[in-house]
């Protein structure tokens, strides 16, 4: 498969607008309930790559149909997963903001217009020839970040945090930014206190958080605790906050290759 260069890559992003503050802080929410990461992501740093980019097919399908050949087709109603929204909403919503990573389960169905093609699960574009195409380097660089299951508000009801009561890697670390391995240590001593006490819970039975799941995530949240979430709650905000950092390096790219102030 063939990288572009990042002229190429600008030339593909001509005519597109640049996501709003409010886009960007949206589109960040919105990849951390993409799929079910508390699930597929490990719960201590450095975590799994993701990579944030413009793509100018965002929000569409790209479909392989049966001769190999490639199309791009509008989303226009809900699809099989609850991330997969209508394009003209996730324009709305999130402007030409895409990412990808190679971790979560995929889930789909072919239709008559073809297969689709999980273009979310590796940095890639379509060109205008209607072939895949690698992006530049340069944009991969400025938009990789290192995430963990804690983006996802159902990481603390997480089955896999009763394991932290028994035993934590070894190798397991926590950022200084996060309050490093004073905060690791509470961390473990809370779980194992639930482990051991389980009625000393304190849930929390609202927590004013968009994430995207509806009621089904709210009757989940209750079995949230509140000082374990008090604990891992910096993490989470700092991961956030990477996710922000990484689409304004690549916009900030974007911008030095090209010249063009709507991307700064």
């Amino acid at each position: 498969m063939t990288e572009l260069t990042l002229s190429e890559y600008a030339a593909l992003l001509d005519g597109i607008s640049r996501p709003t503050e409010a886009q960007i802080h949206d589109f960040v929410d919105y990849v951390a309930h993409a799929h079910s990461w508390y699930k597929h992501l490990p719960l201590f740093p450095p975590g799994t790559p993701f990579y944030f980019f413009l793509d100018p097919n965002a929000g569409c399908d790209v479909l392989l149909a049966d001769d190999g050949t490639l199309a791009v087709a509008e989303r226009v109603e809900q699809g099989v997963h609850y991330s997969s929204i209508p394009t003209a909403a996730y324009r709305a919503r999130f402007g030409y903001l895409a990412y990808a990573c190679d971790a979560g389960t995929r889930v789909f169905a072919a239709d008559e217009r073809g297969a689709p093609v999980f273009t979310d699960r590796y940095p890639l574009v379509v060109g205008a020839d209607n072939e895949l195409y690698e992006l530049p380097a340069e944009i991969t660089d400025a938009g990789r970040v290192e995430l963990t299951a804690i983006i996802h508000s159902h990481s603390l009801v997480c089955p896999r945090w009763g394991m932290v009561a028994e035993r934590h890697p070894d190798s397991a670390n926590w950022p200084e930014a996060s309050g490093g391995p004073e905060t690791l240590k509470k961390i473990v001593s809370r779980c194992r206190a639930l482990r051991d006490s389980p009625e000393s819970l304190e849930p929390i039975e609202s927590l004013l958080e968009a994430d995207g799941q509806g009621l089904v995530a709210e009757r989940r949240r209750r079995g949230c605790d509140r000082q374990l979430y008090g604990f891992v709650a910096p993490e989470r905000q700092r991961q956030y906050q990477t996710m922000v950092h990484a689409v304004s390096r690549v916009l900030s790219t974007v911008t030095t290759s090209t010249g063009n102030a709507r991307f700064r």
